[in-house]
């Protein structure tokens, strides 16, 4: 099956690039002699012609090409050195103008870059259903927590539960309507419509200009944050001390809450209500509890459920608790003689804030803190990856008591998805995150189109850019060559994509469609942009290439290819080695 997986994806990508070449050549009335997906031998079985071309299977499913007649300017003429009809030359390839010339080339690497839009278009027109435009928690010190409330008497700061309705007079239905906004509106005050409880309530929100690089410096891009996301905490809990309800009935940090009194929480305000809900007395609760967390992303091994029965007590706020928080910034693992140890943090720690700043997501501290590193390295090119240090005080508190600790992460090298090295933050503790999302609502055709259509321009123009740019940086010798793959982890990553159903193999194959073109767009001779930088040199001085000069250039890009190729197969046997070494009993 993996074989399939590859091939599709290859002859797909091949055929439409050597579809844009074929289709325009047409167009323009070049002759076309022959039509081959693959290279090397013809596959007598699979190849037909009809009219003047030859369409052909070729026995190595590494490339495809199509031959039009007249490429070389040799072909006007008969074996004997005799001009062939005019009729006939006025067919040729070499007999076009150059701009037609031109369009033919550019065509497939074009549709390689045009496909993706239509892949990506067609996987958001499946998308039925999307989040509302509902706030699920509000970061600490953030725009959306100092809102100011136009609505008088109503206090300031946006809340957990409250529906933004319109921006600035323009309807919200869906998350997406949300960010949309809010990242294009950096330091511009917005004015939101909520929609909290029966009350219909406005809010001015200034987003926070902030941005975002990545680990390789490939690109950098200032947008609008206001501290908000769509989901809620989830249903694991922490017990922050010991004189609680809870844990004085027996409920420990990071148990799983999956019912109070028979009633489903599947979030944590669920767990709230339904403790509140009880008026005092005794609750029955259902809990999964770990039996051991493993590391980074490992998971969690539950073992058998747990019912234990607790006596609420009421806060300060005058509502029914067992003194039960979420457990997302609270430490659940920490790997030995890592970061996290020698900075003294310890299992049931809570963390409050690094720098100063404070978090109620484990998730944005650890991206602000990766986001702190990034920066760093692209400001220091030269400087090894792994040798980079920054200093954090990490404010916790451990059992009542608050401290602050001296945090240094590191930057380590991890095999990736496709035995690529990735560097990553090396932080050497885990959370438990249980993230608990609204019920999506449904989303109608109209606006589906729409969704699908701005999506599908987003992610293609995202994507091209980030290749452009990592090309550039490539050829600059601020990304290693290591990173180039060959075939071998093409049919890796054909087949991995194949297993995890249709839709990620539709976005790996838009993915790897992008990246066909842009190669095939590097003005190397052989390559189309090599034959379009030809054109090119012909338009400005006015005439044709000696056939010399052409050879030379073609010498020197089949040159070039064949160093290429055989850097990706180095990287490819480096990679896969010991797959090959265990498939050869080695």
């Amino acid at each position: 099956m993996q074989v399939v997986y590859f091939l599709i994806l290859i002859g797909v990508l091949i055929f439409i690039h050597e579809f844009g070449h074929y289709f325009f050549a047409r167009v323009f009335g070049v002759k076309v002699e022959r039509f081959a997906i693959g290279m090397g031998p013809v596959v007598n079985a699979l190849s037909f012609k009809r009219g003047e071309t030859e369409y052909t299977i070729c026995a190595l499913p590494i490339g495809g090409y199509v031959k039009m007649f007249g490429m070389q300017p040799e072909e006007l003429y008969d074996e004997w050195g005799q001009p062939l009809p005019e009729e006939e030359c006025k067919r040729a390839f070499v007999r076009q103008p150059i701009w037609q010339r031109s369009i033919i080339v550019a065509a497939g690497p074009a549709i390689n870059l045009i496909f993706p839009l239509f892949v990506y278009f067609f996987m958001g027109l499946g998308t039925t259903t999307m989040p509302p435009s509902m706030v699920g928690q509000v970061t600490p010190q953030s725009p959306a927590a100092s809102a100011r409330a136009l609505t008088q008497g109503e206090p300031a700061g946006l809340q957990a539960g409250d529906l933004i309705t319109a921006i600035n007079g323009q309807e919200v239905n869906y998350w997406v309507d949300l960010t949309d906004v809010v990242e294009e509106s950096a330091d511009k005050e917005l004015t939101f419509t909520v929609k909290r409880g029966d009350k219909s309530l406005d809010y001015a929100v200034t987003p926070e200009a902030h941005t975002k690089t990545d680990r390789m410096g490939l690109f950098q891009e200032t947008y609008g944050i206001i501290g908000v996301t769509s989901e809620t905490y989830g249903d694991i809990i922490a017990v922050p001390s010991d004189q609680s309800p809870a844990a004085k009935a027996g409920i420990q940090s990071f148990d799983r809450i999956v019912s109070v009194n028979g009633r489903k929480t599947p979030s944590f305000v669920d767990i709230q209500a339904a403790v509140d809900a009880s008026e005092g007395k005794p609750v029955k609760i259902l809990a999964l509890r770990p039996e051991g967390i493993d590391a980074l992303g490992g998971g969690i091994k539950l073992g058998a459920p747990v019912e234990i029965t607790a006596e609420p007590a009421k806060d300060d706020t005058g509502r029914w608790t067992l003194g039960l928080v979420p457990a997302d910034m609270f430490v659940a693992y920490i790997e030995p003689d890592s970061p996290a140890q020698k900075a003294g943090l310890q299992v049931g720690d809570e963390l409050l804030s690094v720098d100063g700043m404070p978090y109620n997501k484990m998730r944005l501290l650890k991206y602000d803190v990766q986001q702190r590193f990034w920066e760093k390295m692209n400001a220091e090119p030269d400087t090894d990856k792994t040798e980079i240090k920054l200093d954090f005080k990490v404010k916790v508190r451990r059992q009542g008591e608050t401290m602050e600790l001296t945090y240094n992460p590191v930057i380590r090298e991890f095999q990736g998805r496709f035995k690529e090295m990735i560097p990553r933050i090396w932080f050497g503790f885990e959370a438990l995150h249980g993230y608990h999302l609204p019920e999506k609502i449904e989303v109608p055709f109209g606006p589906r189109v729409y969704y699908a259509g701005k999506s599908s321009v987003e992610m293609t123009w995202k994507f091209t850019r980030m290749m452009v740019q990592g090309i550039v940086q490539l050829v600059r010798g601020r990304v290693s060559t290591d990173t180039i793959g060959g075939p071998i982890m093409i049919f890796d990553i054909a087949a991995k994509a194949g297993r995890q159903g249709l839709q990620q193999f539709l976005w790996m194959m838009a993915l790897i469609s992008i990246n066909l073109g842009l190669i095939n767009l590097l003005p190397i001779p052989v390559l189309d942009g090599g034959h379009l930088m030809l054109f090119a040199i012909e338009a400005v001085k006015r005439k044709e290439l000696t056939q010399r000069t052409r050879q030379i250039a073609y010498y020197i890009g089949f040159s070039l290819i064949v160093l290429l190729m055989l850097l990706a197969m180095k990287n490819d046997i480096e990679r896969y080695w010991q797959d090959f070494a265990a498939w050869l009993n080695v």
